[in-house]
């Protein structure tokens, strides 16, 4: 499955915007592995948000999880990006039939 990349800009400044997805995160709905080797770096970050020096994981984390929570619908995230990937699929192979004049 690709993942296409998207633009996504939100109404919020990364504190309201992290403000605002807190509880999700809290209340597990969010998964981490046990172990990964960026995972202290991240852990760390996240949790020092906004006083620490890089926040670019925070900032992402949060536009993540507004995102999804703008967009779920029906879906969750990876049931989302699987049918997205199966209509980009479907224009590619129309286009693709479509410029040979099948």
């Amino acid at each position: 499955m690709s993942i296409q990349p998207r633009s996504y800009n939100s109404t919020l400044d990364k504190q309201m915007r992290m403000d605002s997805v807190t509880s999700t995160i809290e209340n597990g709905f969010v998964y981490l592995p046990a172990e990964a080797d960026w995972l202290e770096t991240y852990l760390h970050e996240i949790t020092i948000f906004p006083k620490g020096k890089h926040d670019d994981q925070a900032d992402s984390t949060s536009q993540v999880l507004e995102w999804i929570r703008r967009n779920q619908h029906a879906y969750g995230l990876l049931e989302c990006m699987k049918n997205e990937d199966e209509q980009i699929r479907a224009q590619q192979r129309a286009n693709m039939f479509s410029r040979r004049g099948l």
